[in-house]
């Protein structure tokens, strides 16, 4: 029998499908986080339905005007090898270049890797995912008040942790619970922060995904209790963004939301 194929956007009712591919790769991402890229980029969600069943995903999240983010790229292992996630990305990249976005990122596994590198991503920069077990010593405050959507969208559904001069959000997540986005000005507050959060100990697992060249971001974790668990790199199809505040990001948003 030949499999009836479809390209179509993707829908809240096809959240649970997203989820057992989530499941089955061993990602952390929850239901929620699906919801909150259908509320984002409603027009960017997009997935093979092969039939009937939702075989194969991809996410575009524009970011800002010259930048968006390539995520959830996923397959269900029955439907490998037949070149859904390169309809998928190209579908998505067509979509970018309608909406006049120069840029585009992501976060590339190993398995992912040779693909983007054929659609003309080149690599930036390494990423890594640290796992530890965290104490919480008190509860988040209200979701941060910010005018950008995104930050908005994750503090919905986030804990939030503040200083005058660094703010952390804790979700949660299908295997662990996701530390990020963390952003402090400095070190100093960079400590303050989680510090006055949380505690190493036998608490909940977390994830936590960095990028390396921030090296107070990796102490700070060392002494935590971290240890690294997953090594990606970080790709850029079109013209290099400047990289100029990275050394106040000791978490990022997320492998699908850079």
């Amino acid at each position: 029998m030949v499999a009836v194929q479809l390209i179509r956007k993707l829908v809240r009712a096809d959240i649970p499908a997203v989820l057992d591919l989530v499941r089955a790769a061993g990602w952390n991402q929850t239901a929620a986080d699906i919801e909150m890229l259908l509320r984002l980029a409603p027009d960017g969600c997009f997935c093979v339905e092969c039939d009937g069943a939702v075989a194969a995903t991809t996410t575009l999240l524009p970011i800002m005007p010259d930048l968006a983010w390539l995520g959830m790229v996923l397959t269900a292992d029955s439907y490998r090898r037949r070149g859904f996630a390169h309809c998928l990305v190209q579908q998505a990249l067509d979509g970018a270049d309608r909406l006049g976005i120069a840029t585009v990122k992501l976060d590339a596994t190993d398995m992912g890797r040779p693909l983007y590198a054929i659609m003309r991503f080149r690599d930036e920069q390494p990423v890594e995912r640290w796992a530890g077990r965290l104490v919480q010593l008190r509860p988040g405050v209200d979701p941060l008040p910010a005018d950008r959507p995104l930050l908005r969208e994750l503090a919905g559904h986030s804990e939030v942790f503040a200083e005058p001069d660094a703010y952390l959000l804790v979700r949660p997540g299908m295997r662990a619970r996701y530390v990020g986005p963390f952003v402090a000005r400095d070190p100093s507050s960079a400590a303050l922060v989680i510090r006055g959060a949380f505690e190493p100990g036998d608490g909940d697992l977390c994830f936590w995904d960095v990028l390396p060249e921030n090296t107070e971001a990796i102490r700070l974790l060392k002494e935590l209790g971290f240890e690294r668990v997953r090594s990606l790199v970080r790709m850029v199809r079109g013209p290099g963004l400047p990289r100029t505040d990275e050394h106040t990001i000791y978490a990022i948003r997320g492998f699908e939301l850079g």
